[in-house]
């Protein structure tokens, strides 16, 4: 087989399918390439990651890589190629949904740096220390080179 790459965006929402094995898969219909040159690509996405597939939705813009099988089928009467990708990886740019457990985790370790953890001048004020009187711009001029 021949590994292949395909970026471009969902036609319609992805598919929940079911193998003649007995395996649940998730089916997408991608638009790759431009306007003028456009191919469609099916991707057919196997276990976990077809969870994460099917919470896409359609003009959604993703990348599909994976092992790809080439057909040829009739469209009213003129071969056209076709493209089948079985997905080992899929990158969009929809964020993953987080758990609560991952948001609580987040608010309570805070976003904000340290001091030792930046190397930035006043980097306590940065991070949330005390300002000095008169706003720290005294030890602001003597940082400058």
């Amino acid at each position: 087989m021949i590994h292949a790459h395909a970026a471009g965006e969902l036609v319609k929402p992805p598919a929940a399918k079911v193998s003649s094995g007995g395996k649940p898969y998730a089916l997408l219909i991608i638009k790759a390439g431009s306007v003028a040159d456009s191919q469609i690509v099916t991707g057919l996405v196997f276990g976990e990651l077809a969870q994460a597939a099917l919470s896409l939705e359609q003009g959604d813009s993703l990348s599909i890589t994976g092992s790809a099988k080439l057909g040829v089928y009739d469209r009213g009467g003129e071969p056209t190629p076709s493209i089948t990708v079985f997905v080992s990886k899929l990158l969009s740019g929809k964020p993953e949904p987080r758990t609560k457990r991952q948001a609580t985790r987040s608010a309570s370790q805070g976003r904000s740096l340290t001091p030792a953890q930046s190397n930035a001048p006043n980097a306590s004020y940065a991070a949330g220390g005390p300002i000095p009187p008169g706003g720290g711009l005294a030890e602001m001029e003597n940082d400058l080179p």
